[in-house]
């Protein structure tokens, strides 16, 4: 059995009208920590996600990278910026830590975004990952 629909958009509106639109509206980013502690001993990562809030076309979000783990010797250094692929609302950034670190019990990674001509910076500019090391404590001792 076949059904015929009018139009695939439940919205009411023309899904032909409504892309263009969509496509070309201003984006308004965020980041949020997605996950937000990297364990070093396990070697597990951690992650950055930024989000976008209108557009739909490909993105380039600039950030900028601080805090107490060094990049290249706690963490595989990151690029400064991040690709939202065209249809997608998020990337995930991910903080993978480097076997062989000399970090202390926990250091920070803080990614901030950039302001540029391309999007509006939303109410989120800033998150922390903390790299942790686990430590074996003997209760004896």
């Amino acid at each position: 059995m076949s059904v015929n629909r009018d139009k695939t958009d439940v919205f009411g509106q023309e899904d032909l009208q409504k892309v263009p639109s969509r496509l070309a509206g201003s984006s308004k980013v965020s980041v949020k920590s997605g996950k937000a502690v990297a364990n070093i001993s396990q070697m597990q990562g951690g992650s950055f996600t930024i989000e976008r809030d209108g557009g739909g076309d490909e993105l380039t979000v600039q950030y900028t990278i601080s805090g107490t783990a060094m990049p290249g010797s706690d963490y595989t250094a990151l690029s400064g910026e991040a690709i939202i692929p065209f249809g997608h609302n998020s990337i995930d950034i991910e903080v993978s830590p480097l076997a062989g670190s000399n970090i202390g019990l926990s250091e920070s990674v803080i990614l901030t975004l950039t302001e540029t001509d391309d999007y509006d910076l939303g109410d989120d500019v800033s998150r922390q990952i903390n790299i942790i090391k686990e430590v074996q404590i003997n209760v004896k001792d």
